[in-house]
Order: C-alpha cells, then structure tokens, then sequence
C-alpha cells in the first residue's frame, strides 16, 4: 500500500468511526426505534448519501457498533491475558476487562439488551455477534476445566459455570451514568470475582467433605 492508498485508508477508517460514534449518540438519546438515518447524518455533520455509502441501514450500523464493542473488549482481555500466569488471574481479568469497558461505553449494554429483546433484530444480528466470541468463550470454557482437573474446582457442570459467570459479567453493564462510574465498575467487579471464586474453587471445609 502506498502513501496515497494509506491516507484514503486513514480518511475512510475516520469517517466510519464518525458516523459509529453519531450513531452510538443519537441512539442512546432517541433509542433505536425512534432514530432515523437523517438524525445520524446530522449529528455526523455528514450527508445521507454519505451514511449510505458506508452503511445501508440502521440495522447494519447497530450492527456494526456492537461488533465494534466485542472486538474492543477481546483485545482489552488478550492484552490482560498476556500478563497472567494461571487460570485464576485470567478469570479474574475478565470482570475488570468489563467494568473498563462499560465504564468508557455505559450506552453499549443498553444497545446491546434491546437487540437481545427485539423479535426482528436478534435472529439477524445475534449470531454474527455469537461467532465473534465462540472462540474466547472455548478458551474460558477450558480455563475451567483446567481448575478442575488439577483439583482446584468443585465438581460443577462447567458448562453452567460458564453461562452464570457470563451473566454476571455482562450484568456490569447495566448501570447508569455516574461521575465515579469506574470506580463503581471495579468495586462491583471485585465482588463478582469473589461471589465467583469463592463459589467454584475448593477450600479445606468442601474438600473435607468430598467435593
């Protein structure tokens, strides 16, 4: 890629991540439903026809921002990943990861519920947003099982661990906006590695008693 091809590179990557963050902003004020195209043109300082060119529609951008927030939260973990040295300390970073994220994002969870909630949307969208995380959740599906086969866990159904645990952690996101939100963010996150832990892991009493 040359110079020329780098800069118009640079210019369309800027002008998408304009038109997200318009369309993050209207619809966090108007909701989903309620925005139009126009709005987001608008907020973007930008023409319709230049919305359309990079998006075709609503449902395409909600996509997109969604996607945008998965791919941004996977690389915070990967990069916390790198720093641990045991199952335990990538678990736990995986709670801190979110409370970062919904802390710089507090709009995302609720985009993210009512795609989850709408008949239309979900089956559409869903399933590109689930294949963007299959392979993170194998890693922290096997995460577990590690915890288990050295003895470390409980003998609980993985497979039930794993869904509560992501409950849980995309629960984090339901907050409102708050000066001392992060703070929030990491003291609830701190909580759930404890509920969590606490939970799943052997102490000396459960092992005594045959888990």
């Amino acid at each position: 890629m040359n110079a020329i091809q780098r800069r118009r590179q640079q210019e369309r990557d800027a002008r998408i991540e304009r038109i997200l963050r318009a369309a993050l902003a209207v619809f966090s004020r108007h909701g989903y439903h309620l925005t139009s195209m126009d709005m987001i043109a608008e907020e973007a300082t930008l023409g319709k026809a230049t919305i359309y060119y990079y998006f075709r529609s609503k449902e395409e951008l909600l996509s997109a921002l969604l996607e945008r927030g998965i791919d941004e939260t996977l690389a915070m973990l990967e990069e916390k990943w790198r720093r641990c040295a045991d199952p335990i300390c990538k678990l736990e970073a995986i709670a801190y990861v979110a409370a970062d994220f919904f802390s710089r994002n507090p709009d995302y969870f609720r985009l993210y519920n009512y795609l989850v909630m709408h008949p239309s949307l979900a089956p559409k969208i869903l399933p590109r947003l689930m294949e963007r995380v299959r392979q993170k959740v194998l890693r922290i599906s096997a995460l577990l099982m590690e915890l288990r086969e050295s003895g470390l866990m409980r003998d609980l159904p993985v497979e039930d661990v794993l869904f509560i645990f992501g409950s849980m952690v995309m629960g984090l996101g339901n907050v409102f906006r708050a000066e001392d939100l992060h703070r929030i963010l990491h003291r609830r996150a701190e909580v759930l590695n404890d509920i969590l832990l606490r939970g799943i892991l052997k102490t000396e009493s459960n092992s005594e008693g045959g888990e």
